[in-house]
Parts: structure tokens; sequence; C-alpha cells
């Protein structure tokens, strides 16, 4: 049963609407969600089987591992890498036509790097003119597309500490020629013990950046009462729209939250975690479903839906659904042909939600022993489930649950955490250590 939610002010009329935000063209996969920012594309013809010989376009050596997606803009495609030693961080561009390298730069170096984690997770964001990389060092960098630097900043030194327990996770969001980069993070140092409770959100922020010029346009401040790891956040924000207000949707510190694009200020709130659970931080990005935000438990626990109002304090049990079965703890959410898809990447299965209703439609396993950290892809009436050894599962995008093609895994030592991303009818698939294009 739900109750109703907390009004701190009158409410607002609402209409809700999925932003069109990519200043790049329908062909181009400019972020790490893609053009729809939702883990989708609307490309048709894209191929459904491939081996490390057959359909394999070509392939690139890459310098080292990484989690980040790598993005495609026009005839390019750009790389966040880290070296043949973790501490070195890179950028390059490669010829989305030949797969021929253009420039790489090694572009920064880390001290240390995260338990089960890396320097290089956040993928890279581009407007058609500039791409914007940023690495667990806190350095953030604009480069033109021949790989010059037109500005940099160490977040860290200049604005505040991004990074949390386990190394920064966030992709930037670019909109409107402004870059938004979150700061959700509990105040901790290793001398800390999680008894002694001496975490704070004095660290927790977001902040708002001129993308040409990489000026600080705002920070915010962004209150929690989380304990411990629940203070910390490794998800991308999401744009949503409500009642014609351009609003940034964030999750972590045990609360999902609404912001204005504008000014940074807090729209509303639902809070998740009142038994106050200390390892609760966040890693999967909430997906919008036309007017609906959908968020994810940490830990698996559970789905959520809201579709907030204006000025309104929330309680989870105001959710519009509650779907509680093992979801994910890592692999975002995505959206597709008015279907929700998420996979349980330890469990190895992928489930198909009505968005609306939170009704369980199927729940299935893949068919893999290898564990799933990477967020699904969709287009042309499929979904690709990619496994940490390289092979790639593709399933109907249907209210029957099928298998339509389970490829191999491609060479590339080191294991796979990257997406899948799509552009002009092919697949762009990173492995541990090389990045192929796949196409008929």
């Amino acid at each position: 049963m739900h109750t109703s939610p907390r009004r701190m002010t009158t409410w607002m009329p609402l209409a809700i609407a999925l932003l069109a935000t990519a200043a790049a063209t329908a062909d181009d996969w400019a972020n790490w969600r893609g053009p729809n920012h939702n883990g989708t594309s609307d490309e048709t013809d894209l191929p459904t089987e491939w081996s490390d010989t057959d359909n394999i376009l070509w392939s690139a050596t890459l310098p080292g591992p990484s989690s980040s997606t790598p993005i495609v803009s026009g005839d390019r495609v750009f790389v966040s890498s880290s070296g043949e030693s973790e501490k070195q961080l890179h950028a390059l561009c490669f010829d989305r036509r030949t797969g021929e390298r253009l420039w790489g730069r090694l572009i920064a170096e880390s001290k240390w790097v995260p338990h089960r984690s890396g320097m290089s997770l956040s993928s890279p964001v581009t407007d058609g003119k500039l791409v914007y990389f940023i690495y667990g060092t806190s350095d953030l960098f604009a480069l033109d597309f021949d790989g010059n630097e037109v500005w940099s900043k160490n977040m860290d030194r200049e604005v505040g500490p991004i990074t949390p327990l386990h190394g920064y996770g966030a992709s930037p969001l670019l909109h409107n020629g402004k870059l938004y980069i979150p700061m959700i993070r509990g105040q901790w140092r290793a001398s800390v013990r999680v008894e002694q409770k001496l975490y704070t959100d004095k660290d927790s922020f977001i902040t708002c950046l001129d993308a040409e010029t990489g000026d600080l346009l705002w920070k915010v401040h962004r209150p929690s009462h989380a304990f411990s790891e629940s203070f910390d956040s490794y998800a991308t924000p999401v744009l949503y729209n409500h009642g014609g207000i351009e609003q940034l949707i964030f999750q972590g510190g045990d609360v999902l939250t609404g912001h204005s694009a504008e000014t940074g200020e807090e729209l509303w709130r639902q809070v998740y975690n009142r038994k106050k659970q200390k390892y609760w931080q966040i890693v999967p990005t909430p997906v919008i479903a036309d007017d609906i935000i959908v968020a994810m438990l940490p830990k698996s626990r559970a789905a959520f839906a809201l579709r907030p109002e204006v000025n309104t304090q929330y309680e989870y049990e105001d959710s519009l659904w509650i779907y509680t079965e093992r979801t994910t703890h890592v692999p975002s959410p995505i959206y597709y042909k008015e279907r929700l898809y998420i996979i349980n990447g330890a469990r190895r299965t992928i489930m198909c939600l009505d968005p609306k209703t939170g009704e369980e439609i199927w729940s299935e396993y893949l068919g893999t022993k290898a564990r799933i950290w990477a967020t699904p892809t969709a287009a042309d009436g499929k979904i690709y489930c990619f496994s940490e050894t390289g092979e790639t599962i593709v399933v109907a995008a249907d209210d029957t649950f099928k298998i339509v093609a389970h490829n191999p895994a491609l060479p590339g030592n080191g294991e796979a955490h990257s997406s899948i991303a799509i552009a002009n009818g092919n697949l762009f698939i990173r492995t541990g250590s090389a990045l192929y294009c796949v196409g008929d």
C-alpha cells in the first residue's frame, strides 16, 4: 500500500517528456548511454552473429584495460584507457572506418589504483566539436578532435574532492553547452573505522561547468544522512523534463533527487534507506521510461519507480511500484520499446518488466558462466549483453524470451566491463585490451 507523499509546498502541474539533448547526429554514440540517453539506438540492420574472424571490420590494440565505453562522433571513435601500468591514463582516437589510430595521449598519471576498480572508469562525451575525458585522478580535459588540449582542470584542487572510496565512476553529462559533474561522496579517510561513524556529507556536491571554457558555473551542496559507504555514488546523472522544467536526476547517499538544470536547486527528493544500511553505495544509473524515473536499490535489492512532483518529499513506499526480486548491482537498466530490461550480472539473468506497473513479463538465464558487469545495449529489436570474458549474448526485445545468438568471446586480455556502442550500422566492442568494430 502506498502512503501519500509529504508536500514541501504547493505542487505544480505535471507534464513530463524525455529530453533529446545530443547535438551530434542520430548515427553517433556521443556519450555513455547513447543518442537516447537510455542505452538504446534507433539504428536497424545491425549484425547479430560474429566471431574473431567473421564480421570483424577491424580491430585495434589498446594500451590497457578500462571500464569506459567508446564513443563515436562522425568518423572518430574516442576511447579512455589505462596503460600497461593502470596508473597511466590515456585518451585515444581512432578512424571509425578503418580502425587506424589517429592520435593518443598519455594524459595523466595516478599514484594509486582502487582495489577491484581502476582510474579509467568514466566514458568520454562529445558535442561534435570537443571531446571531454575525466579520470579517477579528478583530471578533466577538453580536447579538440585532433587531440589538442583546449582546457583542463583538476577537480580536486579547483572545485573539491570527487572520488568515492572505490574510484570515480560517473561519466559527465553534456547538455546545452554545460558539463554536469557529480561529486556525491562521503567525507572519509582510510584511518576512519566504520564503527566510529565519522562520515559526513561535507564533500557531497553537484557541479556545472561551461563546456567551452571549463569555468565553474555553480556548485551545489547535496545533503545526505547516509552512513559509511552509502554516501558514495558511481552513477551518471540523467536528464528529465518536468512541467517544462529541465531536471537533473541524481542517485546516491540514500536518496534519489531532482535538481534544476539551470541552477542546481533541489526540486524534490525520495529517501530509500531509512534503516541506514552502511554498504549501500549506488552503481547503476537510473533510466527514464517516458514520464517515469526507474531506479535501483543498491546491492541488487529491488527496482522502484517514481513520477515526481516538484516541491515534494517522498518516502520509498511512495513509489509507483516496487519490484522486489533480485535486480542489479552494477549494470544499469535500459528502456526499449516500452519495456524495461535489467541484468543481474552475478546470476547472469535478464528480466523484462512493464515500466508502467513494474509487472514482471519474464526473467531468464542468459546461458553464460561469465559474470556481466557491462550495461546492455538495445537496438534493431535486440538486446546486446556483454560478459566479462568478451562474449555477447543477443536477446530478442520481445515479450517472449529468446536468445537470438550467443557470440564467442573476442580476444583481449583482462576483463571486459564496457558497454557496446552502436553507430553507422556497426557495433563497437571493447575487450580488456582491444577495440573491435563489428559489422556485416
